[in-house]
């Protein structure tokens, strides 16, 4: 398996990550449907009314202003000034440096993956994580120009890295008082109304 070297207090652990998918937690279940024979059916698209175009038959292309077909590698990031932006590294480009995080930045996040770290080693990580700390690093599986807030986080058994985006999130305070709703003007309609208690 591929590792990725993280580092943290001055100690560094070397481990592998796999993604965590919602069917590992809660399962999965499959609905098969059958002809009058027997036969299973497959899904199908039907386009303009004609064409059948089973399962896997389309695909997305981008295309440049001549409608010619382009890359992904040949497309380059820019900022909204027009000029070009470097692409941040991958996890496994480098060692990935630690620092203590906030957790209400943890809670505030918006869950995009959770992967499950693996490794040979045990964690030197695992008194901090026990003592409560959550461990925040940028995410990018593949280099790219967009990176994920993520989170090394433990619970006795395992390691996790959550990535997401941390939502900016505006409190109340306690003794903030909301706005008072205002009655509505009744109007002649509501007036002109019968009050059957009147009888």
């Amino acid at each position: 398996m591929r590792t990725a070297e993280f580092h943290f207090g001055g100690k560094n652990w070397e481990a592998g990550f796999s993604k965590l998918e919602r069917e590992d937690v809660y399962g999965w279940a499959e609905v098969e449907s059958f002809d009058g024979n027997g036969n299973p059916c497959k899904l199908a698209t039907l386009v303009d009314g004609r064409h059948v175009l089973p399962s896997g038959s389309t695909s997305l292309i981008k295309l440049d202003s001549s409608g010619k077909s382009v890359s992904t590698s040949e497309l380059v990031g820019m900022n909204a000034e027009g000029k070009k932006v470097p692409k941040e590294p991958s996890v496994y480009s480098g060692p990935v440096h630690l620092r203590e995080g906030d957790l209400d930045d943890y809670l505030a996040m918006g869950v995009k993956s959770v992967y499950v770290l693996e490794s040979e080693e045990e964690s030197p990580f695992e008194s901090d994580l026990a003592n409560g700390k959550v461990l925040q690093f940028r995410f990018n599986y593949r280099e790219d120009y967009e990176s994920d807030d993520a989170f090394l986080i433990g619970n006795g058994t395992h390691n996790f890295i959550v990535t997401g985006q941390i939502a900016d999130l505006e409190y109340l305070s306690q003794h903030q008082m909301e706005s008072p709703v205002e009655d509505e003007p009744q109007t002649d309609e509501e007036d002109d109304l019968m009050d059957f208690s009147m009888f």
